[in-house]
């Protein structure tokens, strides 16, 4: 799979919504973060999708003002959906990195691309500065 091809949405066509359920709720990679999930969750809320006419998005039951992001990629023309973020806003200038759940088959090769990615994507905003990351045992902030 090429980088070329991949890149970050805000929004996904509804046809991705079984792959993103996928994703989001039944990842076998969050077996191992369960306890950090589960506080997460009882923070900010449970992320629950979204349908606005045709396309998805991730949201949180809280109603904390959520930043849902998608990275996708074309294979024979056909958009496959490889991983998915929930970011807000933190206190001061600072967006918090809070669920990241990507496909099983590309999550090693890809992660890092996506953070990277959604550091590019939060430049356009003047009020942030840092991105925390989340799930983590250490508290890591990434300049912008």
């Amino acid at each position: 799979m090429s980088i070329k091809n991949i890149e970050i949405e805000s929004s996904l066509n509804i046809s991705h919504k079984d792959k993103l359920e996928e994703l989001l709720f039944f990842n076998k990679s969050q077996r191992q973060l369960s306890n950090k999930i589960v506080t997460s969750i009882t923070n900010y809320g449970l992320p629950v999708i979204v349908e606005t006419d045709l396309s998805i998005k991730v949201r949180l039951d809280s109603k904390i003002e959520t930043h849902s992001l998608f990275l996708t990629t074309f294979i024979k023309n056909e958009k496959r959906l490889l991983g998915v973020a929930l970011v807000i806003k933190g206190n001061n200038k600072d967006a918090i990195l809070l669920h990241v759940a990507m496909d099983n088959e590309v999550h090693s090769e890809f992660l890092l691309l996506f953070i990277t990615k959604i550091r590019k994507y939060l430049k356009q905003f003047k009020n942030i500065d840092w991105l925390n990351i989340q799930y983590i045992d250490k508290n890591v902030k990434l300049k912008v």
